[in-house]
């Protein structure tokens, strides 16, 4: 939440947020937190010209912090290298697509995205359904990839009447 903070007062305007530099930073600083840049986990990062409102930045951030984090912790417990791969596209009906991938040991097969208990499943469910009004999914593929999908919404500055 500082990353996005810092880049809302070194702004223009303190109600967008680009989160083709923001991600990028949420990223390298969870590699460094969680020891995985000795561990030889390598991340990319796409999300160049995506520009959210503060009010849907705020809960991709939030998600994009826990997705990341939960793969750094259990995506390669028993490998020593690995990758993740966080973007984060616009579709021109304005749906933006989240996604983070990795190619570690995978979700177990009984797993259901939708009614996993751990805390931080429950808070990324709550995010993308509450405060983003939108979906999410994931796919096994020699790793994990969740998937979230939301409408972009365009903040209209009220205008003073005099």
């Amino acid at each position: 939440m500082a990353l996005l903070h810092t880049q809302l007062y070194q702004s223009e305007s303190f109600e967008q947020i680009d989160m083709g530099t923001t991600i990028p930073r949420l990223v390298d600083f969870l590699l460094v937190l969680y020891g995985k840049v000795e561990k030889k986990i390598a991340a990319t990062v796409t999300a160049k010209g995506i520009i959210l409102h503060v009010s849907q930045a705020i809960p991709c951030g939030l998600i994009i912090n826990e997705l990341v984090s939960n793969t750094l912790k259990h995506a390669f417990e028993s490998m020593a290298r690995g990758s993740i791969a966080v973007s984060m596209r616009c579709s021109g009906d304005d749906t933006i697509t989240l996604t983070v991938k990795d190619d570690g040991v995978g979700m177990p097969k009984n797993f259901d995205i939708d009614n996993a208990d751990t805390l931080g499943l429950h808070l990324v469910r709550n995010l993308v359904k509450e405060q983003l009004k939108g979906k999410m999914g994931f796919k096994r593929n020699k790793g994990t990839e969740i998937y979230v999908e939301f409408k972009k919404i365009e903040h209209v500055a009220k205008r003073r009447v005099e």
